[in-house]
């Protein structure tokens, strides 16, 4: 029984690590990012946990985000994105959108988009998109998230979380 046990508990071990190995992800808090990106595209907005996020409203139609090529994606030819960020709202319902891109040359290859399906005016509410990748992306494939207000809707956006599998 106790040798049992003993492989039970090394298998857990060897599958959790391996099963890790096979993820990439990126996570994307405006306060983390500050040194490093244009201010221009994040807000001081000074809310709880949310001192500065990325924003769209009548002036800007898509907000800062994340942008990588395919081939820089380790591991190598994921199969999988799930993207997920927290939207506040300033009006609901509003047509704000969680935007997965990819691209090349400037010709879209792939594009993707989720809505708040139920949220609140004034909180954060979580919006995830989850996407199968197509099949043979050249490596020049840029892969971009972002928030697009399409009405020019203002909210705010932050910790933007991007898992490839």
């Amino acid at each position: 029984m106790k040798t049992l046990c003993i492989y039970l508990i090394l298998f857990t071990i060897i599958f959790s690590c391996t099963s890790e190995k096979s993820k990439s992800i990126y996570n994307g808090k405006m306060i983390e990012l500050i040194p490093w990106i244009n201010r221009e595209w994040v807000k001081e907005v000074n809310l709880p946990d949310h001192p500065y996020a990325a924003f769209v409203d009548s002036v800007h139609e898509f907000s800062y985000g994340f942008k990588v090529y395919y081939k820089d994606i380790q591991p190598a030819k994921p199969k999988k994105i799930e993207v997920s960020c927290l939207i506040y709202p300033y009006n609901m319902p509003n047509n704000v959108q969680l935007v997965l891109e990819m691209k090349e040359n400037d010709t879209n290859i792939f594009w993707k988009s989720e809505k708040i399906k139920t949220g609140k005016v004034g909180q954060w509410n979580e919006v995830t998109l989850t996407a199968d990748i197509p099949q043979n992306l050249p490596p020049n494939v840029l892969i971009q998230i972002y928030l697009w207000s399409p009405n020019r809707e203002s909210a705010l956006g932050d910790n933007f979380l991007i898992k490839f599998e």
